[in-house]
């Protein structure tokens, strides 16, 4: 085998070499990211459920009906022309 031939031989599997570990390093990297893609992606969707829950309990907290709720069942308050009644229990 000639000298020069085996050198660029020697030369190209040197190469050969620094591509497949650079190769390898930017897969890794990109298995990492992807990874951590949908990690993120799948935190957004927890979020978006979780907004929309409060966003359900805020319209609920701003209706008619919660605020008549409080007011009778927390504040003793009634309709006009309803009796408010009392239970006292005997200890």
């Amino acid at each position: 085998m000639p000298k020069n031939y085996r050198r660029a031989l020697i030369i190209f599997a040197i190469f050969l070499l620094y591509l497949t570990f650079h190769f390898a390093q930017s897969y890794v990297y990109y298995l990492d990211r992807s990874s951590e893609l949908r990690e993120l992606e799948q935190e957004v969707v927890e979020l978006q459920e979780t907004r929309e829950e409060y966003q359900e309990r805020l319209e609920y907290a701003s209706s008619l009906e919660y605020v008549e709720k409080v007011a009778r069942e927390q504040l003793g308050l009634v309709k006009e022309g309803e009796t408010l009644i009392v239970v006292i229990e005997e200890e």
